[in-house]
This record gives structure tokens, C-alpha cells and sequence, in this order.
């Protein structure tokens, strides 16, 4: 009897230069004094994607969530996330037999780091890479600093426990940190498949624990596109058509023209842009001009427009009349037309 057993795992994927350092998966490594870190290869934008992912891979490892930093993944090729993959999959009812979860795993990386996909949307966050990623490297982690800990302290590695940090041999009271256990771990061979907790195991998921991006937010820490400084960079303020499918008419760069620090005012098919040596100066040049914008037909549609025509669809008779003696509860609330943008300071 013959065959072939193809199985490659995406979580071997580790930063240049990283192996043998305390690595131990793609998104996790240790330092001596034992804290771990965390990486998330999703993007925080106040939907708190790096807590909760964190906090799924975290509990697979059982570490001490107090000695834990969760940080943003960089944008390298190893940190592709075609996790999200999976979360679309459940959308329409489909899921990936276990036979073949690290092949399409392995596949869907490759399809991700192939595309440069390192992207967050669609609630796919925690879905895709906190469910089938975050938790299985976190178990993966786990596994390989029992193993490490098993050939430390020279003893069976069925007779260990992981618990905050730390793998114990309760019949001795021998133990060794995830620190001083991960250079020893990131040098084993990554297991196949680990074991993932059931809920009634789960210790920090489901419990409320503060955002780990709060703080850095707090005391200005935290670095926005706006914090970017790059050599003779330039900065750029526009305005666009007020409704979609408008044109640029006419715009006189005149009077941006003659402002310091302006370098050029750029006409758009449906905006303009001042480009100057700092934003303020660019946003005031822009604020001196008076373009205009053809309204591509819509000219009579605005936010009160809108909501009347919402009140008028909520008028029609949908459910028929209240069952009798039902208690109707009325109530309205209204909320503008917004971009779905994140903002920052």
C-alpha cells in the first residue's frame, strides 16, 4: 500500500532572520522576560479586531493575558491573511472538510500572498483569521512549548500542564516560562494537528478585558497615515463632486496659484486638489476656491429628500394588521447619509 500525504502548514512562515529566536508560529513570538506578543494582520479601526483576535489565539495558548502585546501584523507577504476565506465560505453554508483544512489553508495563504492581500472588511476579522487562524497558531504554540518543556525538565509531556504563561509538572512543582521555554520550541517541527479547546475550557474568551488599542490612543502613541513623514513629501487637500456620478465644471486655480507653499492645483474629472508644502496651506488654498460641479442629474436629491422617501416606504403595509391585543411600541430614529470611512484625528 502506497501513498502521498500532502499537508504543508501555513503557520511555518516566520519573519526573515526569526527561527530559533522564540518565533514560534507566524503571528506569535516570546521574549526571555516571558511576555508574548501577538501579531494581527488586520487593520484597527475601532471595532476592536486586535483585542478579540488576541484574545482567541491567547486562550488556545494559555498564556497569562497580562503579560500579552497585541500589535498590528506589518505589511509583509507572510502576514497575507486568506483566513477570511473561511468566513466567507460560512456565509453561504459552506465549510472545509478537516481532512483538507491545512491544504486549503496552505492554498488560500499562497492565493493571498500571491494578490498582496492583507486586508480587513466584511466582518471577516474574527470570522476568518481569529476562528481558524488565531486559534489554531495559539494551540500550535502550545503544544510546541510542551514539548520544549517536557525535554527541559525531563519529564513525559503527558504529565505537564500550560497555565498563564508557564508549563508545570504538578507532581513535582517543576515549571519553566513560555520565555525561557521558546528559542528550545521554535526549534521543533510544528505539530500537525492540535487540539482545540471546547468552550466549557475557555478561560479569558467571554470575559470583558480593556481594548489593548486604547492606550497608545490615549497618550498619542498610536501612528496614523497622518504621522507619516517621508523626504520632500508633499501634502495634498481636495474636494469632490457633492453627489456621485457629478463632474468638475470649472474651478480659477488663480488664487491658489499665488499662495506660499502651493506647488499645483490638479483638476480631476470629478474633483480638485491643491498640493502644497504642508496640509494647512493646501486645505486654505483649497478653501480660496470656488469650483464647480455639474450634478450629474441629481440635483434635487439631498438628505431631507432621503429620509422622506424612507418614511414613505415604512408607511406601506407590509405585515397586515397587529395580532388583536398586540402592544405597538413607536418609535423613530434617523441618522444622516454617511461615507463609510474611517477618520482620523
Amino acid at each position: 500500500v502506497g501513498g502521498i500525504v500532502f499537508s504543508p502548514n501555513r503557520l511555518k512562515y516566520v519573519p526573515e532572520g526569526a527561527a530559533g529566536k522564540g518565533h514560534l508560529t507566524t503571528w506569535i513570538k516570546f521574549t526571555p522576560d516571558n511576555r508574548t506578543t501577538v501579531l494581527v494582520p488586520h487593520c484597527e479601526m475601532g471595532q476592536g479586531a486586535l483585542t478579540g483576535i488576541g484574545m482567541l489565539l491567547v486562550e488556545e495558548l494559555d498564556a497569562d493575558w497580562n503579560l500579552c502585546t497585541v500589535e498590528q501584523a506589518p505589511a509583509e507577504d507572510i502576514y497575507a491573511n486568506g483566513y477570511v476565506l473561511h468566513a466567507f465560505l460560512g456565509e453561504v453554508g459552506v465549510s472545509v472538510p478537516g481532512f483538507m483544512e491545512r491544504a486549503f489553508d496552505f492554498g488560500s495563504f499562497k492565493m493571498a500572498q500571491f494578490a498582496g492581500l492583507q486586508v480587513t472588511g466584511g466582518s471577516t476579522s474574527t470570522r476568518g483569521t481569529g476562528v481558524f487562524g488565531m486559534r489554531l497558531a495559539g494551540a500550535t504554540a502550545r503544544a510546541m512549548l510542551l514539548e520544549a518543556g517536557a525535554e527541559k525538565l525531563g519529564v513525559p509531556m503527558s504529565e505537564l500542564t500550560a497555565r498563564d504563561s508557564r508549563v508545570i509538572h504538578e507532581a513535582t512543582g517543576q515549571s519553566a516560562t513560555y520565555g525561557e521555554l521558546a528559542a528550545r520550541a521554535s526549534a521543533l517541527d510544528l505539530p500537525g494537528g492540535p487540539r482545540l479547546k471546547s468552550r466549557e475550557e475557555y478561560r479569558l474568551v467571554g470575559t470583558s478585558q480593556d481594548r489593548a488599542d486604547i492606550p497608545g490612543k490615549v497618550v498619542g502613541e498610536a501612528q496614523y497615515g497622518m504621522d507619516v513623514v517621508r523626504p520632500d513629501m508633499l501634502y495634498a487637500a481636495i474636494v469632490r463632486a457633492p453627489v456621485p456620478g457629478g463632474q468638475l465644471e470649472s474651478v480659477d486655480p488663480t488664487p491658489a496659484d499665488t499662495m506660499a507653499g502651493v506647488h499645483q492645483v490638479v483638476q480631476l474629472d470629478d474633483a480638485v486638489a491643491v498640493i502644497a508644502d504642508g496640509y494647512w496651506q493646501a486645505q486654505q488654498a483649497l478653501d480660496g476656491l470656488e469650483p464647480r460641479f455639474t450634478d450629474a442629474g441629481r440635483g434635487e436629491v439631498d438628505t431631507a429628500t432621503i429620509r422622506a422617501r424612507h418614511a414613505a416606504a415604512l408607511d406601506e403595509e407590509v405585515l397586515g394588521e397587529p395580532p388583536s391585543g398586540a402592544r405597538v411600541v413607536t418609535a423613530e430614529y434617523c441618522v444622516p447619509y454617511l461615507s463609510h470611512a474611517t477618520m482620523e484625528p
